[in-house]
């Protein structure tokens, strides 16, 4: 039986410790502040250390999205969607890792990847399961270590991204959070944004010289 609302009713976010402005990013690229300023807006970002996993970000981030509720636990909540293009390994897939770190006991959890439309479309998706009456209570987390696939030598791409997670909590109900969602795709450009190893069309390489090439995030 199709539900008809859904609502939102856990917000929770994370970022790692160590925080790094412009000026800090400038003392080993090529790059100012006011190139960067004027450009993006961005003045400082969040880098991850050690320890710092998507998968600890993201239990961060969907804890304080647990508080947010004021429950315990909450073992009401059926399934879990981790939105990464960073998961802690290429498989098994990182949410069935932070379900058990959040205690949520086995239920559906899984990944999915579609880079910086991965929360829309996991949201989309979040929105799909509970209208439909398969869930009752869902967490969706967008979480993300980019860092970990950055050259730090390029001064395109490393001055543009951080890491980070932010979680919502969804579920049944009367009051209406989501108005509409609309999602599409262009396969033609996928050279505009890729990492071109490490895939099964170009397997990873040990190669220091095909990993400093192709193995890193490249627009």
């Amino acid at each position: 039986m199709a539900v008809n609302a859904v609502k939102i009713v856990g917000l929770g976010a994370s970022l790692p410790k160590h925080q790094v402005s412009n000026k800090g990013i400038s003392e080993y690229l090529d790059t100012n502040d006011e190139w960067i300023t004027t450009r993006t807006g961005i003045k400082n970002r969040f880098h991850a250390t050690e320890g710092e996993y998507t998968s600890y970000l993201a239990f961060k981030a969907g804890k304080a999205a647990l508080s947010s509720m004021n429950i315990e636990n909450s073992i009401e909540i059926d399934t879990l969607i981790v939105a990464t293009s960073t998961p802690d390994r290429l498989c098994p897939a990182t949410a069935p890792k932070v379900a058990t770190m959040l205690g949520l006991g086995k239920i559906r959890a899984f990944d999915i990847n579609a880079v910086c439309t991965g929360f829309v479309y996991g949201l989309e998706l979040a929105e799909s399961f509970i209208r439909s009456g398969k869930s009752k209570r869902l967490m969706l987390i967008g979480a993300d270590v980019f860092t970990t696939i950055l050259d730090k030598n390029d001064r395109t791409t490393y001055p543009l991204f951080g890491d980070g997670a932010g979680a919502v909590i969804l579920e049944q109900g009367d009051e209406e959070n989501i108005l509409s969602t609309y999602t599409g795709s262009d396969g033609e450009y996928e050279n505009l944004i890729t990492i071109l190893n490490g895939g099964s069309e170009s397997k990873l390489s040990v190669s220091k010289d095909t990993f400093s090439k192709s193995s890193y995030f490249k627009m």
